[in-house]
C-alpha cells in the first residue's frame, strides 16, 4: 500500500482516483490526465495501482477503465 502516507491519506487518494474515473465515464482516462488532475506523485501512482488490484479500474493500454463492479457499485450509491 502507499508507503509515503497515512492510511486515510492514502484512502482519499483513492476515492479522488475513482472518482475521477465515474466522472469521466464512459470515456477511459490516460495516464497523463490523472497526472495533470491529481499530481504525478508516488501516492497517486499508489492508488491507481490499488484500484487495479481491487479490480475497481483495468488498463487498457495508456489508458484507465472503469470495470463492470465499479460501475454497479456507483449506481448502487453504498
Amino acid at each position: 500500500m502507499q508507503e509515503n502516507c497515512s492510511p486515510c491519506e492514502a484512502e482519499r487518494l483513492q476515492r479522488a482516483v475513482l472518482a475521477l474515473a465515474l466522472d469521466r465515464h464512459p470515456a477511459r482516462i490516460h495516464r497523463d490526465e490523472f497526472e495533470a488532475e491529481l499530481g504525478d506523485t508516488p501516492e497517486v501512482a499508489d492508488a491507481i495501482r490499488h484500484l487495479v488490484r481491487a479490480r475497481l479500474l483495468r488498463w487498457e493500454d495508456e489508458e484507465l477503465a472503469l470495470t463492470v463492479p465499479a460501475l454497479v457499485f456507483d449506481r448502487l450509491a453504498l
